[in-house]
């Protein structure tokens, strides 16, 4: 995703939003993308599951307040509603789909 689509894909989005805030090189980034991935496979059809390059989308990044990389943004309702820096494992990102973007909470994807 880039500048052009954030705005489309993430913002109108009738589905919350967790959108990974990556850029090339960072070795943090591509620890993560499996767990993405898996998430993504996780809450289908509940959660939108984007990927955002930090360096093609900068302007978008420097409005996010994106500092450094990995990134994981959460948006709900056309609004951010959460945020993870750094590297995390499945169950933070997990905890946070569920107490911030699902309603029904820790009825999904019970279980790690």
């Amino acid at each position: 995703m880039d500048d052009r689509y954030f705005v489309p894909e993430a913002l109108r989005s009738d589905l919350p939003v967790l959108l990974d805030v990556r850029s090339p090189g960072c070795g943090a980034c591509g620890v993560l993308e499996p767990i993405i991935v898996s998430l993504a496979g996780t809450f289908q059809g509940q959660v939108k599951v984007a990927e955002m390059n930090a360096g093609e989308a900068g302007a978008t990044a420097a409005r996010l307040g994106v500092m450094g990389t990995p990134t994981v943004l959460f948006f709900k309702g056309r609004r951010e509603v959460g945020r993870v820096v750094g590297l995390v494992g499945q169950r933070c990102l997990r905890e946070v789909i569920q107490s911030q973007l699902l309603e029904t909470g820790a009825a999904n994807g019970a279980g790690s």
